[in-house]
């Protein structure tokens, strides 16, 4: 059986060279802590995962996903900076806005696609 940490995902993203895994939020996680991110498998219903505008590589087949996460790995020191637009495109974090309105307007952006 493979070694498992005890330590809650959260905390043990800070210290990770990159993220593998499928579309899910926890994509956002590791942009929003400058993790470089790489999708693997790429089924997802989640649009966003279609645009992924420099915050991550989707691989596309088994065989290209260890060049993919030394890519990601190398891209570390500038990966916050090459993912802002991802995150400014997807997240809003408005303080101004109750979270409950920022919700219904991304529903209502969903529903206008």
């Amino acid at each position: 059986m493979p070694n498992k940490s005890p330590l809650d995902f959260a905390q043990l993203l800070p210290d990770a060279l990159a993220l593998v895994t499928r579309p899910s939020t926890t994509v956002y996680e590791a942009v929003a802590c400058g993790i470089p991110v790489v999708l693997f498998p790429l089924v997802s219903p989640m649009v966003e995962f279609d645009r992924p505008m420099g915050a991550f590589k989707p691989t596309l087949s088994e065989h290209d996903l260890v060049e993919d996460i030394r890519a990601a790995v190398r891209s570390r020191p500038t990966y916050f900076e090459q993912s802002r637009d991802f995150l400014n495109a997807n997240l809003s974090i408005d303080p101004e806005v109750p979270a409950s309105q920022r919700i219904a307007n991304a529903l209502i952006d969903i529903y206008n696609r």
